[in-house]
């Protein structure tokens, strides 16, 4: 499926983008959860992951340790140890496990580490991005070209699914807002040295995929 848009059709009123979530997508519905950035690096509340993704079966806190039932397996944690235990089966995380506001956190990369063989579903995680896909979702993706024309510049978009598409402006971008598919994109974001557009960014931090095109200055 292609889409030629002409960018001067992007003018609405502003509204706010939001971009410090994580979204978990399932094969009928879609989660978001809250991102924390600690030291650098990215953290998901981990009962809230869990909770996502099977039933937990019982908490045992203490001051620095954490115990977590969950379906047969139990999970054990300590506050800033990188070191977990699994079924009893211990495993090194990227970064120590935090406690922040009453919440125990866990790096992203224990979506890789761990989260497998917590559940018997696919889980489709790559590294760095805010977004994983667990069980049969088959994401779509897209790609782009800009052209130069006469009066300006034309972006075109290839889906490799249908997509329905609202447009609308925020904060002086462009936003086109991509329907309810779950969209794996090939890149992040494009950027471009052109009198009218400089950067195009994919981004579905609130749930709902969008691109976000910004103008030049001038353009």
């Amino acid at each position: 499926m292609t889409l030629l848009l002409g960018l001067a059709l992007f003018f609405w009123p502003p509204r706010t983008l939001r971009s410090d979530n994580f979204v978990f997508y399932f094969p009928n519905s879609r989660h978001v959860i809250p991102l924390e950035v600690i030291e650098n690096t990215k953290y998901l509340p981990l009962l809230q992951v869990l909770n996502l993704v099977g039933k937990l079966n019982g908490l045992q806190e203490k001051r620095n340790t954490l115990k977590v039932g969950f379906g047969n397996t139990q999970i054990e944690l300590r506050a800033d140890d990188r070191k977990i235990r699994v079924a009893k089966k211990t495993t090194s995380l990227s970064a120590p496990v935090r406690v922040s506001n009453g919440k125990w956190m866990v790096p992203t990369d224990f979506l890789t580490t761990a989260l497998p063989g917590l559940t018997s579903q696919v889980v489709e995680y790559h590294a760095g991005t805010n977004r994983i896909f667990v069980g049969d979702v088959k994401p779509g993706s897209f790609t782009l070209r800009l052209e130069q024309v006469s009066n300006g510049a034309r972006l075109t978009f290839q889906f490799t699914d249908k997509v329905s598409v609202r447009t609308a402006s925020m904060n002086g971008k462009w936003v086109m807002f991509l329907g309810d598919h779950p969209i794996e994109p090939l890149e992040q974001s494009f950027h471009f040295q052109n009198s009218y557009v400089t950067d195009v960014h994919f981004d579905d931090q609130d749930g709902l995929p969008k691109l976000v095109i910004t103008p030049s200055a001038g353009g």
